[in-house]
């Protein structure tokens, strides 16, 4: 030390606290952890699925590791049950005060029997020994059979202790001797001699090592007193005085030790060269109930008014060392079993571990937050940062070393062995220690975080608030970069391979290596949080964050979560001891041992709850079939049994889908939206987070099914109904084209027999009478010499044969064409008529453009001349009218003529042929009205007045196309 520096010893007051060794396990609350639905609870038991069976003051429950089910019969008399057993079948059962006894099957809470006229409101003890029940009350036994009637097969005036299952026989106590159940007979095995029992009650009996313990408790000397059953007696065992004065409730063996729930806590004894010795205590201000270890090797504590506590591990202790008035702000190793702690209000402290042995340090009076701590092993002397103040603690005499270095409210010290100096980073600079000459060195005057050195390279790497930056020896100091710009950080350290290590703000855990980043830890490789409080690397890395400690294997590049915090106990710091780990939290030391630090949670099995689809239940399957609209999925997968936050961590694969790789999943809950028609594989896995061991839940095929014009039924029905479809459409054509084929040939007939009939109607207007009249008529003109009526008529003549001919061609003519045709052809007949023929052609309101059949209405115009008006000697008058029937739209045509009638007509030419135009006419318009929707009508009257005949009428209704 240097000479300038002049030590002295201030008085030290050294306060000397032996801690108990009955410090509590580190544990998890269910109360805190769940919603524990009841905090007193008298008994619990493990189901062989690794859920829980919850015996409480407000009835019986089972707790799956996430929710709670309560059971309850509508007989049942009171809340408060007791007594958890299984039977032979795996059922489990329960008893009330009042005398009821209950079992669970098929998941219901049954009642087998009421005993309260037996038990007289006392609570009974029981278990199953051959498919029966024993009914153990304070003054009797009695035996329940299958069929529910009872035996009594022991009743004593003295209290009868509690029964106890051995090696197929049924072990009770009454006052000094010990009885034996086999085959529902009773034998006396042993007695308890040279000890003098005041007011026996509420024995027990309990085995270990294969050997036979009864304790009896002594009421009127508040005492328990301990025997051991050999050699057929029971003798005075000394081995638990420290059980003699409290309420022992239940004894249970796990990993060869004895655990006794007492009134105060749990006592835990083990066995040491064939002698029963005293281990430890935990939960010493606690009723306890029960202590079971479950399937994954944690133990379930249950208690009076606090509720269930898991503990991981009964090595993990807690060693409370601070009051709520203060709390722990940073802690340092000094040696294997020694720690050195600092706290909010600046007190110093050592802890001994192994001697639980708390020494506190009397510091300066001015001193206020201790911010670190800095052991200097060659020197044997703890360096002390406070927020006012910086001194040393000399190991070698337990003295305080004053210092005027001022370096106060460090925010880290680090020790370099290679130079020999102390690292200070602090709120306005960072500098260099000697502690060869006691000399300072800064390397910049700004706010500084941390600061380390490198195990193997031996340069100093220090974080501040715009920048990281490295000093090599004897080079120009340089920034590390990140993404091309400053890298921020607030945590350093190094790793014996001389990786620097940097937590950042926001991208996790950096690794560089020779000014290379090698390493990156962040969220999307299972880092549990951004918010880092503390790196600590040797071989390998142990990350603090506000979730709880993960452990980085630098050679494998393994993360793993090692231990999560909670809201009652913060962590706060970590120093990596050999062979453990200590973790400061607020007021307490968490020792954990290495090899055992790693909670080995590996469920029994990963089930599916349960399955919506579209928001509505499905029952669960191992094979699922859905409509194509169905396709909003949502599967709830747990595995049954307590599992810490953090313990394991649940993925799920979706095979067929366009992402095929392992995806992790939060709440227990997967959701598929929209999935497209197809088949699925849905696999999912719960992996231990510690170990990275796998639990498979069992595949599930998912198929959804496709539109039903997509699936291949209907396609194949659809092609069968084209196809067919095909074969009636040719079927069809063939059909029609027969049918039309049919319908030509009759075409081509009704057109040969059209232009038949229209050339006979042109050979009946043309008949020779007509044309040798017309023509004689125009020689007589010629021979009186009036040429220019017979021009005039011989023209007429020309114009109407012509007409006749270009008509005939036609099928269908104007109004206007037919009554030019109508006026020729009647001037002609007038002079065949001498001129003693008048006629009139009248047009009412009708579109003379209107088509109508050719050579239709001159038949009927030529009938009434030949017939009607030829047999008349004067005033021959015919009458040709044609009208528009709107309503019908149809043509309507009048031939009237005022000649002598049909009758009378008929009679004049009874010896002659029927008129030729009348009967081919007829068949015309048969003919034409096989080719109309609407027929073309004739009507032909007969026209009288005072009975005698006046003519005839001809009416035609002829339907416009």
């Amino acid at each position: 030390m240097n000479s300038k520096i002049k030590p002295y010893f201030i008085l030290i007051f050294l306060f000397l606290y032996f801690i108990s060794i009955g410090q509590n396990p580190y544990y998890y609350s269910l109360s805190d952890e769940t919603a524990l639905p009841d905090t007193e609870i008298y008994s619990i038991l493990e189901h062989k699925d690794n859920t829980f069976w919850i015996a409480a003051n407000r009835g019986l429950y089972h707790f799956d590791g996430v929710n709670y089910t309560h059971y309850t019969h509508p007989e049942k008399k009171g809340l408060s049950v007791f007594g958890l057993k299984y039977d032979t079948k795996g059922n489990i059962w329960c008893n009330t005060i009042s005398g009821q006894f209950f079992y669970v099957e098929n998941n219901q809470m049954k009642l087998f029997i009421d005993l309260k006229e037996e038990l007289n409101g006392n609570l009974a003890e029981f278990l199953f020994h051959k498919d029966e029940l024993y009914v153990f009350t304070s003054s009797k036994i009695i035996v329940v059979r299958k069929n529910k009637s009872l035996v009594k097969i022991f009743d004593s005036e003295k209290r009868i202790g509690s029964p106890f299952l051995y090696r197929d026989s049924i072990l009770f106590a009454v006052e000094n001797k010990a009885y034996k159940i086999h085959n529902n007979t009773i034998n006396l095995v042993a007695s308890i001699n040279g000890v003098v029992l005041n007011e026996p009650n509420n024995s027990k009996w309990f085995s270990y090592n294969d050997s036979l313990y009864l304790i009896n408790y002594d009421q009127k000397n508040n005492q328990n007193l301990f025997f051991k059953f050999q050699n057929e007696s029971l003798s005075i065992n000394n081995s638990f005085k420290e059980l003699e004065k409290l309420r022992i409730v239940s004894v249970d063996n796990h990993n060869h030790k004895l655990y006794f729930s007492t009134s105060k806590g749990i006592f835990i004894y083990n066995e040491n060269n064939n002698n029963i010795t005293f281990s430890k205590k935990f939960f010493v201000n606690l009723f306890i109930t029960a202590i079971r270890k479950d399937q994954n090797n944690s133990y379930w504590v249950s208690s009076i008014n606090e509720g269930i506590f898991i503990v991981p591990s009964l090595d993990f202790e807690f060693h409370k060392l601070l009051d709520k008035e203060d709390y722990i702000t940073t802690i340092e190793k000094i040696d294997y079993n020694t720690t050195a702690i600092g706290t909010f209000r600046g007190k110093l402290i050592f802890y001994d571990a192994e001697k639980k042995l708390k020494t506190l340090i009397k510091t300066p009076e001015n001193t206020s937050k201790i911010t670190r701590l800095k052991y200097v092993p060659n020197l044997n002397q703890l360096y002390v940062s406070s927020e006012n103040n910086f001194f040393s603690y000399d190991l070698y005499n337990n003295s305080l070393l004053p210092s005027k270095f001022g370096l106060n409210n460090a925010k880290a010290l680090c020790y370099s062995k290679f130079k020999n100096a102390l690292l200070f980073s602090g709120f306005d600079r960072a500098s260099i220690l000697y502690f060869d000459d006691y000399k300072t060195k800064i390397l910049e005057r700004k706010r500084a975080y941390s600061i380390i050195e490198n195990a193997v390279t031996k340069d100093i790497v220090v974080s501040y608030n715009d920048e990281t930056k490295v000093y090599p020896d004897n080079k120009k100091p340089y920034s590390l970069k990140y993404q091309n710009g400053s890298l921020f950080s607030n945590w350093l350290t190094s790793s014996t391979n001389g990786i620097i290590w940097i937590s950042t703000y926001n991208n996790g855990v950096l690794g560089f290596k020779n000014n290379k980043l090698i390493k990156e830890i962040n969220l999307k490789n299972g880092l549990s949080s951004n918010l880092i409080k503390k790196i600590v690397a040797t071989d390998n890395l142990w990350i603090l964050t506000d979730k709880g400690i993960q452990l980085y294997y630098i050679e494998s590049q393994k993360l793993i979560n090692y231990i999560e915090s909670s809201n009652e106990n913060r962590f706060i710091d970590i120093i990596d001891y050999d062979n453990n780990i200590f973790i400061a939290t607020n007021n307490s030391l968490l020792q954990l041992p290495k090899e055992n630090v790693f909670f080995k949670y590996k469920p029994q099995s990963l089930e599916i709850k349960s399955i919506t689809a579209n928001s509505k239940p499905v029952k669960v399957s191992d094979g699922l079939e859905f409509e194509h609209y169905e396709n909003q999925l949502t599967f709830e997968a747990y595995c049954k049994g307590y599992f810490p936050r953090g313990a394991l961590e649940y993925e799920y694969r979706l095979s067929n889908s366009n992402d095929v790789s392992w995806k992790t999943f939060k709440n227990n809950n997967i959701s598929f939206e929209g999935l497209a028609p197809n088949k699925y594989t849905l696999q999912i896995r719960a992996k231990n987070t510690a170990s990275n061991e796998y639990t498979y839940s069992k595949t599930i095929k998912i198929n959804i099914l496709s539109p039903f014009w997509k699936r291949s039924w209907f396609i194949s029905s659809l092609v069968f109904f084209l196809l067919l479809l095909s074969y009636l459409f040719y079927r069809y054509q063939i059909k029609l084209k027969e049918k039309e084929n049919i319908l030509a040939v009759k075409q081509a007939t009704y057109e040969k027999e059209l232009v038949s009939l229209q050339l006979e109607n042109l050979k009946s207007q043309m008949n020779p009478h007509f044309i040798f009249n017309a023509l004689n008529s125009i020689q007589e003109y010629i021979i009186i010499n009036e040429k220019n009526l017979a021009s005039t008529y011989l023209a007429k003549f020309a114009q109407l044969i012509r007409a006749y001919l270009d008509h005939s061609s036609q099928g269908m003519i104007s109004i206007y064409e037919e009554i030019e045709c109508l006026k020729s052809y009647l001037e002609l007949e007038k002079l065949r008529f001498e001129e003693k023929l008048k006629y009139e052609i009248k047009v009412n309101s009708i579109n003379c453009d209107i088509k109508i059949p050719t050579m239709l209405i001159q038949p009927y115009v030529e009938n009434a001349l030949k017939h009607g008006l030829l047999h008349k000697k004067n005033n021959r008058f015919i009458k040709i009218e044609f009208s528009h029937n709107q309503l019908e739209n149809e043509v309507i045509c009048l031939v009237l003529d005022n000649g002598v009638g049909r009758e009378k007509a008929s009679e004049l030419n009874k010896n002659k042929h029927k008129s030729f135009a009348t009967k081919a006419n007829l068949n015309r318009l048969e003919l034409l009205n096989k080719e109309r929707d609407k027929n073309i009508g004739v009507i032909i009257e007969d026209l009288y007045e005072n009975n005698n005949p006046t003519g005839t009428k001809v009416t035609l209704r002829i339907p416009i196309l």
